[in-house]
């Protein structure tokens, strides 16, 4: 579910758009989500990005660090020379604020008014759409799919997984709306690292051995390293963005590296990989005591000295 404002570019009539940069300066402090640095990248290729037409992209994920929850999408759809801000339902109260701020000084700066998804029509300076009811929907509507499985929606930082007592307790919430906005804020705030899937090939086609074929069986990887708070997911499966190149069906099993410093932690030669464990038999031997789930499907493993990851293998 979502809902979507419209901002005609009346200022020019090219079918080029604003830069990042530009974007990122209609209201302070805001940030691109969806910019990280990839592997073969440094951080002047991300610093050159800004400085290309938003046209060139799929959309910004826009949000102000430490504040917002899932915050909002910006795109531009050239053939209509329009500025799309579109908010997935339900988001948090700040990211409702902070999206309308950008919604109105992206509207005087493109001298234009705002339509929004269901027609209606708003000056910059009075945008009244009932964004709290807009929550609340949203939320009913979560809660009803989570009566039979886990809902899971996706913040700035990482995925929130929703069971259906969460949801109970959502809804007989005094104020459903701020009590799903300071869940959702502090869940993607958590002081830890998100721990990222990898994926290796266990039968490769002898053709493209660089390439995940369709019918390969696929290892799931995930590292647990000394001294560092993780979210891990208490049973594995493929996250959202990785499906588009990797099918639930064809992971065969999942592992996870379990990885100690010996040296300098800020160099990257002091890492070793202790051993891989099954994953069932990591969660197995993980003690209680360790660990803490933060909502229905992620738990956060606090930080793991040497030996507590040692014990691991020994138990």
């Amino acid at each position: 579910m979502s809902f979507t404002f419209t901002i005609q570019n009346k200022k020019s009539m090219k079918e080029n758009s604003m830069t990042l940069e530009d974007v990122l300066l209609l209201v302070d402090d805001i940030q691109a989500f969806n910019l990280e640095v990839q592997d073969d990248e440094d951080e002047d290729d991300e610093e050159d990005r800004l400085f290309e037409p938003l046209s060139n992209f799929e959309f910004l994920l826009v949000g102000r660090e430490g504040e917002s929850a899932r915050g909002f999408e910006v795109s531009f759809e050239k053939e209509l020379r329009a500025y799309v801000v579109r908010f997935m339902s339900p988001c948090s109260l700040k990211d409702w604020e902070l999206g309308l701020e950008f919604i109105k000084q992206l509207a005087i700066e493109c001298d234009s008014r705002v339509k929004d998804a269901q027609g209606n029509i708003y000056l910059a300076s009075n945008i009244d759409y009932d964004y709290k009811e807009n929550i609340e929907s949203g939320i009913k509507a979560m809660a009803e799919q989570a009566k039979n499985h886990t809902c899971t929606i996706y913040g700035i930082h990482h995925p929130m997984s929703f069971n259906k007592a969460m949801f109970e307790d959502l809804l007989s919430s005094i104020d459903m709306a701020e009590a799903f906005s300071t869940l959702i804020t502090n869940h993607q705030n958590i002081d830890a690292y998100f721990a990222k899937q990898q994926f290796f090939s266990i039968k490769r086609s002898e053709e493209d051995e660089d390439r995940l074929k369709e019918d390969d069986e696929i290892l799931g990887v995930y590292t647990l390293t000394q001294s560092l708070p993780t979210i891990l997911p208490y049973t594995p499966k493929v996250e959202y963005e990785e499906s588009l190149f990797v099918e639930q069906d064809n992971i065969s099993k999942w592992e996870i590296g379990l990885v100690v410093c010996n040296g300098d932690e800020d160099d990257y030669e002091s890492y070793e990989t202790l051993e891989y464990l099954p994953y069932p038999t990591f969660i197995e031997k993980l003690p209680k005591e360790k660990y803490h789930f933060i909502d229905a499907s992620y738990i956060l493993v606090k930080a793991m000295s040497r030996s507590d990851l040692e014990d691991l293998l020994t138990k």
